[in-house]
């Protein structure tokens, strides 16, 4: 393997991720190779493409164990929660290593949209969003929502101290964030 000659090149490791990810959807040996990459060095990309792993196998998971989710929803709310924390400690990271690195910020707001879309597509198609956001059983949601809101205004506060202009990305996320929580009044 092509790793067994660079055993102390991140980028070999990072680069497999990539494939693996991009090319196999194998997101267990992506993982595993983006792991190995941030063993060997700190790396905002590193830290971005585990984040951006991470969440897609979130979202695969949903897709593929509906029946699942449904017989124990409990226990995969508790998993919403970890998943998340792993999710956002990558991208925390990577904004941390690359303060500039706006795409950190916008990676996580799409995770936690995608997470509530595709929670409402698979698991409960016949309520909106925003019907979601009133029930307790989905209050997860609400903290999805809230997290997106804080990552906009963690955009807006960037571009404001280092005279950045990101204004077409967040009307972008503020408009869907709007339209998923609809009129909650109804």
């Amino acid at each position: 393997m092509l790793c067994s000659k660079f055993s102390r090149n991140p980028y070999a490791y990072s680069n497999f991720a990539r494939y693996y990810h991009y090319i196999e959807e194998n997101e267990d040996d992506a993982l595993e190779n983006i792991q190995k990459a941030l063993g060997i060095t700190e790396d905002y990309t590193f830290n971005h493409i585990k984040g951006i792993i991470l969440a897609k196998k979130m979202r695969v998971y949903i897709e593929k164990n509906t029946n699942e989710i449904i017989e124990n929803y409990n226990s995969f709310v508790q998993k919403i929660y970890d998943v998340l924390q792993e999710v956002e400690n990558a991208y925390d990271k990577s904004a941390e290593l690359n303060i500039g690195n706006i795409a950190a910020y916008t990676s996580k707001i799409n995770y936690l949209l995608s997470i509530v879309r595709a929670v409402q597509k698979n698991i409960c198609p016949d309520i909106t969003v925003a019907q979601m956001l009133c029930m307790d059983k989905y209050s997860w949601c609400n903290d999805y929502i809230a997290k997106a809101h804080e990552t906009v205004e963690n955009i807006k506060t960037i571009d404001m101290y280092m005279n950045m202009n990101h204004e077409s990305d967040i009307g972008n996320y503020e408009g869907q964030i709007a339209n998923l929580e609809g009129n909650i009044s109804e």
